[in-house]
């Protein structure tokens, strides 16, 4: 399997609605990528927006 298609595994996956949150996506996303356990090896972040018109898609 090439370098582009080996899956990644995770130890953790966090799933984050962001529905009409923008004023507080900077800050929480910042929370989960400044964990200790090491945020690029371990760490899954899912960003989900079930509504297609709000201004937090603006901030992704």
């Amino acid at each position: 399997m090439s370098k582009k298609m080996e899956k990644k595994e995770f130890k953790f996956s966090v799933i984050m609605p962001i529905y009409m949150v923008e004023e507080y996506l900077e800050k929480t996303i910042e929370s989960v990528v400044k964990q200790t356990i090491g945020f690029e090896k371990n760490i899954q972040l899912i960003l989900v927006n079930d509504r297609v018109r709000c201004k937090t898609n603006n901030r992704i």
